[in-house]
């Protein structure tokens, strides 16, 4: 599945799925086949879902409180960044931003990465055990001892060099 049904209320109203919607609250429609609006509904769009590689990753920006399709809690303006790992295919929720799309960069055994403003300065884990409250060591940096460069926070800027 790789589209979604954008609904907006036109009235307050439970929706399809027992859920109490508010005056022009939008929300998606994720399911797969037929939807037949109700009668205070209306049809937004249909939203496209940007397809991740192995080589790409999608950079996200919260517009507002909410917890992702993923079940992570996220606060207005916090970033983040979906890769492939995450799922095949995102489709943007009614609160996320799409930044930018990013390359995910891949060393060879020639080249090393220096991180500025890095999350984890100890262990160099900057996605999977952070908590939501983690913050960047801004004005820092780390030399990782890994031929991958990929697994960073949005926050967190790289450059890759050669070795001689």
């Amino acid at each position: 599945m790789n589209t979604a049904l954008k609904l907006k209320a036109k009235k307050e109203l439970t929706d399809s799925m027992g859920n109490p919607r508010r005056v022009d609250e939008e929300w998606l429609i994720r399911e797969t086949g037929s939807y037949l609006p109700q009668a205070y509904e209306e049809v937004v769009q249909l939203v496209q879902g940007n397809i991740l590689t192995d080589t790409t990753c999608l950079h996200l920006r919260a517009l507002s409180n909410f917890t992702d399709v993923y079940g992570q809690p996220r606060q207005t303006g916090e970033e983040w960044l979906v890769k492939k790992e995450d799922a095949t295919v995102h489709i943007l929720d009614i609160y996320e931003e799409l930044v930018d799309t990013e390359n995910i960069q891949t060393l060879n055994s020639r080249q090393y990465c220096k991180i500025l403003n890095p999350f984890d300065t100890e262990a160099l884990k900057f996605v999977v055990s952070l908590t939501p409250t983690a913050a960047p060591a801004i004005g820092t940096h780390s030399l990782p001892k890994t031929e991958l460069c990929s697994n960073r926070k949005p926050a967190c800027k790289s450059t890759i060099f050669s070795r001689f």
